[in-house]
Order: C-alpha cells, then sequence, then structure tokens
C-alpha cells in the first residue's frame, strides 16, 4: 500500500488492536469469521490474517501484521516462525534504544568532566 497507513486502537477492536493490548499473537484463516477482524479499505481482500507483537522485556513496540488474500492460508509452524522473527526484531530495537541511551549519558559524563580534566592544576 503506498502512502502512510495508521491503525488506530482505541476505536473499534481489530485484529491489531487485540494483540497491542493483550501482548499476544492472533492467526486467523478466515477473516470474515473473527470477532475481532476489522475490514479496512487500504487491504480489502484480505481472507487470512496474522499479528504477532513486537516486544523486549515486557515493553511493546509494535505489531506485525501479515495479510494474505487466501482462506486457510497459515499453518502452526508460520505462527512460531513469525513470533520467534517479532522477538528477534524487539531485541534488536531494544537493545538499540540500550546503546543510544548509554551514548547519551556517555557524552553527558564527557560534558562534564572536560572542564575538570582540562584544568592545568590536574
Amino acid at each position: 500500500v503506498e502512502g502512510k497507513y495508521s491503525v488506530k486502537i482505541a476505536e473499534q477492536e481489530s485484529i491489531i488492536g487485540f494483540v497491542a493490548r493483550t501482548g499476544q499473537a492472533h492467526a486467523t484463516n478466515n477473516t470474515a469469521k473473527d470477532p475481532h477482524y476489522l475490514p479496512t479499505p487500504a487491504f480489502p481482500k484480505t481472507k487470512s490474517e496474522l499479528v504477532v507483537p513486537i516486544k523486549s522485556r515486557n515493553r511493546l513496540y509494535g505489531v506485525l501484521d501479515i495479510q494474505v488474500q487466501q482462506s486457510d492460508y497459515f499453518l502452526d509452524q508460520d505462527l512460531k516462525a513469525i513470533e520467534i522473527l517479532a522477538n528477534n526484531i524487539g531485541w534488536v530495537v531494544d537493545n538499540s534504544e540500550q546503546f543510544e541511551h548509554i551514548n547519551w549519558i556517555n557524552r553527558i559524563i564527557e560534558k562534564i568532566a572536560m572542564p575538570i580534566f582540562t584544568q592545568n592544576h590536574l
């Protein structure tokens, strides 16, 4: 889909909203019978959908949403594989945030310490 696309999870329950709210993965092979499925004009032909939370250390970073135009598309092992992928994505995002935070702290320490260690009498 070209352009920006966003999902408002507070207005109406959708599969994405359900996964974001509960932190539990959800797969459906028949969107017409799924109580959480909310049709959207951006993906009008979706018949199967798999949504997995992207999280690390109990922090939700987002969801990985896969929509397919074919019914009965996903197998149990697909869900397990996508959960592993989402866990790895969450780990990478979390580690990059920690790295940025540590770099920020180091820059502050350097700015505080520089005047102290550049004085002639030290």
